[in-house]
C-alpha cells in the first residue's frame, strides 16, 4: 500500500514539470481550435498617453524619445510624457535636451518612489482616453500603437498588450534562452486571448483603459501583470495583440537582480487568484493556475521526484540489487529516443521493433569504473535518506523489485530521462 502511495507521488510530480511547460501548451492549442471568443476590432484614433517611467536610464532615454515621436499617430492624439523617477544618473536632463523643441513633457521626481508610485502620480495628470506603458529600453515599431488601438473598438476590452520581441540575442549569454522563452510566452498570451482573457502583458508595450487604471499599492512588482489583470474584476477583458510589436536589446535583460525581481513579482502575483473569483470567471482561473501557480511548484515537484526516486532505488537495493545494478548499467548506455526525430513513423512503431532497433535485447554491456562510481553515490544517498527519515522503506511489507521497476529506478536516477527499459528490466528480473 505505501509502495503504490510513493508511486502516485512520484508520478503526480514528475507531471508537473511536463504539464506546466507541455501539456498546458497542448490544451490551450486543442481549446483555441474548438472555441475563440469574438474579438471586434476597427481602425479607431483615441487619444492615447504614451507613459514612459525612467530610472536611471540616461544611456537609452534619448533614444527612446526619438522612437516614441517616430511612432505612426496623430500628433495631436498622441500625448508623451517621460517621468524620471528620482534618477541619480542624469536621466532628467538627457531627457529634456532630446526632448527640446518637441512636445515631449519630462517629469523629473526628485525622489525614487518606486515605479508603482510613479505611475500613480502620473495617470490623474494624464489626457488620453487611453494610458499606454512602455520601458525605456524598449522601442516601439511605428504601427505598434496604432494596431493595439484597434482592440479597444470592442467595449469589453479594458485593456491590451502587445509583442515583446529580443533582438540580438547573440550578444549575451542568456539572449538565446530569453528569444525563445519569450516566443513561447507570446504563444500562451495569444491563445488565453482567444479563448478568454490573457493573464497580464509585457511591461514594454501594455495599454489600459484611463478610467479603469486601478492604482496598484506601493510596493507592487509586476505592474504589467497587475494592471491588465484588474479589468477583469471589471468585467472586462485584457487582449493580446500580437501585431503591435515593441523590441528590446538582449544585452538590456542581463543581471541576477533582474531574475529575483522576476520570481518576487510572480510569488507576488498569487495574490492577484481572488479578483478571478469576484466574481467567478472559469477560463481565467484555469489560466491563472495552470500558467502562473504551476510554474512556481515546478521546482518542488521536482526536488519532490528525486526524493521520491531515492527512496523507490533503496528498495530495489535492499529486495533485488543485482538486478538494480544490471538495470542501471543498461540504463546507462542504451540508446534513448532524445536523439530520435520525433514525427509519424516513430509513433507508429511497434514496441518490439523499437526496442530491436534500440538494442535493448542485446547483453548488457560491461560495467565501467565511471559507472561503478556512480552507483555506489546514488546507493550511499538513497540508503543514507531512508535512515534519515527515520522509516526506512525497504521495512514495509510487500516491497517488491517490480515495485522499483515501475517507478522506473535506472532511468530516474540519470536525471528522469525517458528510455524503453523497464520492459527489458522487468523480465531480466524474474
Amino acid at each position: 500500500m505505501r509502495s503504490s502511495v510513493i508511486q502516485v507521488l512520484f508520478w503526480t510530480a514528475v507531471a508537473v514539470p511536463i504539464y506546466t511547460y507541455v501539456g498546458y501548451f497542448m490544451v490551450l492549442t486543442i481549446l483555441s481550435r474548438l472555441r475563440r471568443r469574438v474579438l471586434r476590432k476597427a481602425d479607431i484614433e483615441p487619444s492615447v498617453s504614451l507613459l514612459i517611467p525612467a530610472y536611471n536610464e540616461a544611456t537609452v532615454i534619448a533614444n527612446k524619445i526619438q522612437n516614441s515621436l517616430a511612432i505612426d499617430y496623430p500628433a495631436a492624439k498622441l500625448e508623451i510624457v517621460i517621468a524620471c523617477d528620482g534618477s541619480t544618473d542624469g536621466t532628467p536632463e538627457v531627457a529634456r535636451a532630446a526632448a527640446a523643441g518637441t512636445r515631449v513633457k519630462v517629469l523629473a521626481f526628485t525622489e525614487n518612489r518606486g515605479k508603482i508610485e510613479t505611475l500613480n502620480r502620473c495617470v490623474p495628470n494624464l489626457g488620453g482616453e487611453v494610458v499606454v506603458f512602455s520601458d525605456a529600453s524598449a522601442m516601439i515599431y511605428p504601427d505598434a500603437i496604432r494596431v493595439l488601438m484597434r482592440n479597444f473598438a470592442d467595449p469589453d476590452v479594458g485593456a491590451a498588450s502587445g509583442k515583446y520581441v529580443v533582438v540580438k540575442a547573440d550578444d549575451v549569454s542568456t539572449g538565446k534562452s530569453e528569444d525563445l522563452y519569450w516566443k513561447y510566452e507570446t504563444r500562451l498570451k495569444v491563445m488565453e486571448s482567444q479563448l478568454s482573457s490573457t493573464l497580464g502583458g509585457h511591461g514594454h508595450l501594455h495599454a489600459i483603459r484611463r478610467d479603469l487604471y486601478p492604482f496598484p499599492p506601493d510596493g507592487t512588482i509586476n505592474d504589467d501583470y497587475v494592471i491588465p489583470v484588474s479589468v477583469l474584476r471589471r468585467r472586462r477583458r485584457a487582449v493580446y495583440e500580437p501585431d503591435a510589436v515593441v523590441y528590446e536589446e538582449a544585452r538590456h535583460m542581463t543581471g541576477f537582480g533582474r531574475r529575483v525581481r522576476i520570481v518576487a513579482g510572480n510569488l507576488q502575483q498569487l495574490s492577484e487568484i481572488r479578483g478571478l473569483f469576484q466574481p467567478l470567471q472559469a477560463l481565467p482561473l484555469f489560466f491563472f493556475l495552470s500558467h502562473k501557480v504551476a510554474r512556481l511548484a515546478v521546482p518542488f515537484a521536482i526536488i519532490a521526484a528525486w526524493v521520491l526516486n531515492l527512496y523507490a532505488m533503496q528498495i530495489g537495493l535492499w529486495v533485488a540489487p543485482r538486478a538494480v545494478w544490471r538495470a542501471f548499467v543498461r540504463g546507462r548506455h542504451s540508446r534513448n529516443l532524445y536523439a530520435e526525430p520525433w514525427g509519424e513513423a516513430l509513433l507508429d512503431e511497434k514496441v518490439g521493433a523499437m526496442r530491436h532497433r534500440l538494442e535493448l535485447e542485446d547483453a548488457a554491456p560491461g560495467a565501467s569504473l565511471s559507472d561503478r562510481f556512480t552507483f555506489a553515490t546514488w546507493s550511499t544517498a538513497a540508503l543514507a535518506l531512508a535512515f534519515a527519515s527515520g522509516a526506512p522503506l525497504w521495512l514495509l511489507p510487500g516491497a517488491s523489485f517490480s515495485t522499483t521497476l515501475r517507478i522506473k529506478t535506472a532511468s530516474t536516477i540519470q536525471g528522469l530521462k525517458v528510455r524503453v527499459l523497464a520492459g527489458h528490466a522487468a523480465s531480466s528480473s524474474r
